[in-house]
């Protein structure tokens, strides 16, 4: 899907060979005898390969021990077929049509199938069987046994089983089932025996029955690719086990211990040199720690090299190696596996819930940037009738508590959103007690504590989206008023004027979906198509006119990871979030969590929130404040997406300090500019702690001054400076330097 190139939760694990037969290009090996850097990027290459099992020669180590692809079109001598009620009807080397599309994967040009459907009706098979040679394993210490199968079926009762057995103290145990098929499907599994060693040898059959069916007539299964591995313990051999530390995701600016496994994996006691080393997403070492260890035979150990800080976002590589002269087995001697710097922690954080009425969906959240609070407006416990509530609640992020008291909005109203602008909050429309769809426009005065009511909308609205620009309230799409369709209408109501308008529609019908804003761009983010009862696939984004904001420039700008509709929405500079939603309509919904980068075009995944969570405007966002990094704050949303309580679950996940909205280099500063992205003018926002002279520039990508926009003095406090410059659409940077200071912050134009 365009778009989607960074998933952050796929963290990709290879393991490579430095040296040994089938891994490396022709004069690998001999350019690593050279004793090349253990730090250039050529070592690193090497060790970025994906099968550390196949090719196995030598009597040491890993070893292959079968391995057929039937592609000679023939059961192979020494495989036994039983035919269990003996029709002439029995596994065959080939193909059939009677598998469908359920074929083994890769199968080349052949796979060893048994069709039911060729026996026809009414004849039972109770043990259609095929039997693998008995496979030595005498003196292994692990084996591994994988395949690929295809299985079709035509009705219930028909089975596709794997069975194992041994050869152990003189004879043969009984056979153990390590798998059933029941239903239709194709696929690979693959076991580990390696418990069941010591013995001498084993041996698998693939059995077919349909004793169980009604008619007795089935379609066909199949097997190819048979492999079965085994580990031979090298007289001398040292390698990795395991990095340990760091994997998966951390966390930017924050120090994490690196630790590396490693074993002596021969029989005899040795000393070897072990490192390792980690490169960033530009492949330049940024970590680099030796070490010498002795161990025992068969001993482990876990080194603690030290501890690194992380300084960049995105995808980084680590890998330890071990330099045992003599190793008689190199295909373990290193580990290497991706992991991810992200400027997010790595969990949601809970916090406190409202003493009352906690449980809540189809509400309303809102944040006051003004006042650093939280609202929740609105909305219904559960999905009861009659349960909407007229409640708003404050909650505050310093103290992490909430206010209960407040005055209750005129009437109870759910399926709603909010907006913020210079003191007060305007809530639409809605869903109300009585069935109803409401054009109402309720507004609450923080400074006083009082709803009034505004002019109506001019048609009733609810489950729709919502966006504040200077001093413009949007109601985007949304149910209609006979609650039996969606639309593609999109109301202005104007603060000033205190009047409605009809602003340029949206290019589908859209409602219960995400809707976010920053400055004049508004993005709508997952929501339903009514007229094809279809979640949305794409982000439709809206630049408003500044000089006409009645005029809104509507763009399918990218895809979404999955279509989704019922999922929240919200942004911070520079980027847009996807929470929870019912993926394809499908329920119980998501716990999924989206990152879109606005500039790069790309979206990754962040942490998964703690339960699937649903309808719809549960989020918002909590720019970087003081020592806390940017916030996207779940309020309650209907969790599992069944409508039934606990719908109480409150958390949030916090961004590193100091990731793109502070770009001074030291904290007697805060910079960021807001919209990052738009036609202008751009909001310069920056906070001081002490006095300073204060220089702000704009540059272009070249590096060439286009305007200054401001330079003096001034003294501690918080600062926004606007700017409207000439500038054509592109990529710039604004500079802001004091006395102390300097941080820049990219900009995007768009005519």
């Amino acid at each position: 899907m365009d778009g989607i190139r960074k998933v952050m939760f796929k963290i990709k694990v290879v393991m490579g060979v430095l040296t040994g037969i089938g891994f490396l290009a022709a004069g690998s090996t001999a350019i690593l005898n050279e004793g090349v850097d253990e730090n250039s990027e050529v070592i690193k290459m090497q060790i970025e390969f994906k099968n550390p099992c196949t090719s196995k020669k030598g009597t040491k180590g890993w070893a292959t021990r079968l391995s057929e692809d039937f592609e000679t079109g023939v059961i192979p001598s020494g495989w036994k077929v039983i035919d269990g009620n003996i029709d002439g009807f029995k596994w065959t080397a080939g193909t059939t049509p009677d598998l469908g599309s359920y074929t083994p994967p890769n199968y080349g040009t052949a796979y060893v199938y048994y069709s039911d459907d060729d026996a026809g009706n009414g004849g039972i098979s109770y043990n259609e069987e095929l039997w693998t040679p008995a496979i030595f394993v005498s003196g292994m210490t692990q084996v591994k046994f994988k395949y690929g199968y295809g299985f079709r079926v035509r009705e219930s009762g028909e089975k596709y089983r794997t069975h194992f057995r041994k050869f152990v103290s003189g004879s043969w145990t009984d056979w153990t089932e390590l798998r059933v098929y029941t239903a239709s499907g194709a696929g690979t599994d693959s076991f580990d025996l390696t418990d069941e060693l010591p013995c001498d040898s084993i041996q698998f059959r693939f059995f077919y029955s349909d004793s169980t069916s009604s008619s007795h007539w089935g379609y066909a299964c199949a097997v190819d690719n048979v492999i079965v591995e085994g580990f031979v313990p090298a007289n001398h051999d040292a390698g990795v086990a395991e990095v340990i530390s760091p994997k998966g995701i951390i966390l930017i600016g924050y120090p994490v211990s690196v630790i590396v496994k490693y074993e002596n994996a021969g029989n005899n006691s040795e000393t070897f040199p072990a490192i390792v080393r980690i490169f960033d997403p530009s492949n330049a070492l940024v970590f680099s720690k030796d070490t010498n260890l002795t161990l025992g035979a068969g001993q482990t150990i876990d080194v603690n090299f030290g501890q690194w800080t992380p300084t960049q976002t995105d995808q980084h590589f680590i890998y330890g190696k071990t330099m045992l002269t003599g190793d008689e087995y190199p295909q373990n001697d290193s580990l290497g596996i991706y992991f991810w710097v992200s400027p997010w922690t790595t969990s949601w954080v809970p916090y406190t819930p409202p003493t009352i009425n906690s449980d809540r969906l189809t509400h309303a959240t809102v944040y006051d940037p003004d006042n650093d609070k939280i609202y929740m407006i609105g909305g219904r416990p559960s999905g009861g009738a009659g349960s909407i509530v007229p409640y708003i609640y404050r909650y505050d992020p310093v103290t992490d508590s909430w206010e209960t008291n407040l005055t209750d909005m005129p009437g109870a109203r759910g399926w709603i959103q909010g907006g913020y602008w210079n003191g007060k909050i305007y809530v639409p429309g809605g869903y109300t007690n009585s069935g109803t769809n409401s054009n109402t426009l309720y507004i609450y005065d923080i400074a006083s504590n009082l709803w009034t009511t505004g002019p109506n909308l001019p048609e009733a609205r609810m489950a729709y989206g919502l966006a504040v620009w200077n001093g413009n309230i949007y109601v985007i799409g949304g149910v209609n008023p006979g609650l039996n369709g969606g639309t593609q209408t999109v109301f202005r109501y104007n603060v000033s004027s205190n009047q409605w308008t009809q602003a340029t529609q949206i290019p589908m019908q859209f409602d219960m979906g995400g809707s976010c804003y920053l400055g004049d761009t508004i993005y709508l983010v997952g929501g339903l198509n009514r007229a094809t009862l279809t979640p949305w696939t794409q982000v439709l984004r809206g630049i408003i006119d500044n000089q006409n904001p009645d005029n809104i420039t509507w763009e399918w700008i990218t895809d979404l990871p999955y279509a989704n509709f019922n999922n929240a929405t919200c942004a911070l500079q520079g980027k847009v979030y996807m929470i929870g939603g019912f993926i394809n309509g499908q329920v119980p919904g998501t716990n999924r969590v989206w990152e879109y980068d606005i500039a790069t075009n790309e979206w990754r995944e962040l942490p998964q929130y703690v339960v699937p969570i649903v309808r719809n405007h549960f989020a918002c966002t909590r720019p970087q404040i003081g020592g806390n990094g940017a916030r996207i704050y779940v309020v309650a949303g209907d969790a599992y997406g069944d409508w039934g309580p606990p719908n109480n679950y409150y958390y949030y996940l916090e961004r590193a300090v100091g990731v793109s909205e502070e770009a001074c280099t030291e904290k007697s500063c805060i910079f960021f500019v807001n919209p990052n992205i738009g036609k202008g003018p751009f909001s310069i926002y920056f906070t001081l702690k002490n006095k300073s002279n204060v220089d702000i520039s704009i540059y272009n990508l070249l590096g060439q001054k286009i305007d200054n926009i401001y330079r003096g003095k001034k003294g501690a406090g918080n600062y926004m400076i606007k700017y409207d410059g000439n500038l054509n659409s592109g990529i710039y940077f604004i500079i802001l330097k004091t006395s102390k200071n300097s941080g820049s912050y990219r900009i995007i134009k768009i005519k």
